[in-house]
């Protein structure tokens, strides 16, 4: 169940790319630390007059620029340095706070399952318990109309029985509570053995 959790749950690829944008913001850190290089180049035509006419009689006087740009700190300070600290203590807290996701995330999977078990284990037993209180149900019946026992004894059979099948309904409700919120967990259909997919 773990396995397929971690094969069809998309907090899985959240755990990943919230790694990498964390790596990207060190990257970026030390990228704009140093030198800076700028190129621009512009090209346009351009024509005005104070008379309309004359703005399309002539041909337009162009305009050609071409601008470059080198960036070269002196002095920052240790600003640069002060920023690709903090870039990689936030990488660190989020490598942290990733850890303990993947933690809860597999601990979530893992309970749901154990939890699942033990409402098959619980379901078994109160479905015996409810067959049990039937049979000696249909027996003091018998035993009822053949006047061997008294009113109050078929009655707290039937009391008995009553709250044997309670108790299996609601086994039975927690059972299948259990088993979607395991499918929910893993997007894995366990009964066809495939990948839960939905279109959209």
């Amino acid at each position: 169940a773990l396995e397929e959790a971690r094969n069809n749950r998309q907090a899985v690829l959240e755990f990943r790319r919230r790694r990498l944008e964390a790596e990207q913001a060190v990257a970026a850190a030390r990228g704009q630390s140093g030198y800076n290089f700028n190129l621009q180049a512009n090209f346009g035509l351009n024509k005005q007059d104070n008379d309309f006419e004359q703005v399309y009689l002539s041909p337009f006087s162009q305009q050609n620029r071409v601008s470059v740009g080198i960036s070269i700190p002196i002095v920052d300070w240790g600003n640069a340095k002060a920023q690709v600290r903090r870039a990689k203590a936030n990488r660190d807290l989020v490598e942290v706070n990733v850890q303990q996701d993947e933690v809860n995330f597999e601990q979530e999977v893992y309970l749901q399952v154990m939890r699942f078990n033990m409402q098959l284990a619980q379901l078994e037993i109160a479905a015996k318990a409810d067959t049990v209180a039937q049979k000696r149900y249909e027996v003091t019946k018998q035993r009822y109309l053949t006047g061997k026992i008294s009113i109050t004894d078929l009655n707290l059979a039937q009391s008995e029985k009553d709250s044997a099948r309670k108790s299996y309904l609601g086994a039975l409700r927690s059972y299948w509570a259990s088993y979607y919120t395991v499918r929910r967990l893993t997007l894995y259909d366990f009964v066809n053995q495939r990948p839960i997919i939905y279109d959209y």
